[in-house]
């Protein structure tokens, strides 16, 4: 096998995705700012727009965008795209801030407990000494080593967004199941993560995610705002009625908004998988790197 030629391509590969989901995250700040200055012009939302219309509706669709953009000004456009991307940005903080805590928290949040330097137990032995030998191996500092003692089926993680707070974390069903070279192996593939930064980007991505899930939220209460007000002024005076309108246009703002939350979290989700798989090929070519062993993370695979 040669684990450098995959490795190059999962690198590739993973870049590509990579700018993808940029450009995605930016069409959807982009397409998020057209939707907002259609709905102030045709409403004339908070008289935004009042000093400027001018009738568009004979011109080609493109070119009635343009001019809408131009009459609506570009520093307004400037302040839309500023504020949508404040609240992007703090719901992704905050999602970062909550899962960059280290590794060892989410270890111990998964039920792990810490396997000490000196543990005399055999097989949690053997798990100390192969993690020592892939530490070596990738030219890394050795990690803390937890035990998942509750899950018997075979798996492994590293967790930590850096590598200096990462921590590696076996199932017992790993332990029992596994023998030293197949151990190795998932060892090794665990370190590659680590060694790669793949921790690190996808908190960022799943960080990303949760902060495009705030138009997603956005476009949800403007439906419920509509709602309740067209629900409100159902069996008011005509001019009341005459309002009905405004709800409904409110409501179809909304639903807009949600819908376009939506596809762009489906196709945000879709291209993290794709992602991640990529990076999973890295961790497997690297891992017969680091043990010079392919039957080592094969057998590990054949029996997960």
């Amino acid at each position: 096998m040669n684990f450098y030629k995959a490795q190059d391509s999962a690198r590739k590969q993973s870049k590509r995705l990579v700018v993808l989901f940029c450009i995605s995250v930016l069409t959807l700040i982009f397409l998020s700012n057209l939707l907002f200055i259609a709905f102030a012009w045709i409403s004339d939302f908070g008289n935004i727009a009042t000093l400027n219309r001018v009738d568009v509706s004979n011109a080609p669709p493109l070119q009635a965008a343009l001019i809408i953009i131009e009459r609506f000004g570009w520093g307004k456009v400037g302040m839309i795209t500023a504020i949508i991307a404040s609240v992007i940005g703090v719901a992704t903080w905050s999602k970062w801030s909550e899962l960059a805590k280290g590794g060892h928290v989410v270890a111990e949040m998964l039920g792990g407990s810490l396997i000490a330097p000196d543990s005399k137990e055999s097989r949690e032995r053997r798990l100390l000494n192969v993690v020592e030998e892939m530490a070596l191996a990738s030219q890394m500092l050795v990690p803390p080593v937890y035990v998942l003692r509750n899950e018997l089926g075979i798996n492994a993680f590293a967790a930590g967004v850096f590598a200096d707070d990462a921590v590696i974390a076996v199932s017992q069903g790993a332990l029992e199941q596994l023998n030293r070279e197949q151990l190795q192996g998932v060892v090794a593939h665990e370190f590659s993560h680590i060694l790669n930064g793949d921790m690190r980007l996808n908190v960022r991505i799943v960080a990303t995610l949760h902060g495009l899930l705030m138009i997603n939220e956005t476009g949800r209460m403007l439906m419920h705002a509509g709602s309740m007000r067209g629900h409100r002024r159902r069996f008011g005076s005509a001019s009341s009625r005459e309002k009905n309108g405004g709800a409904a246009l409110i409501f179809i703002a909304g639903l807009a908004v949600w819908l376009l939350g939506s596809i762009g979290q489906f196709f945000g989700a879709v291209i993290k998988a794709a992602l991640s798989r990529q990076r999973e090929y890295l961790a497997d070519a690297s891992a017969v790197q680091f043990t010079r062993n392919p039957e080592g993370i094969a057998g590990a695979l054949r029996i997960i």
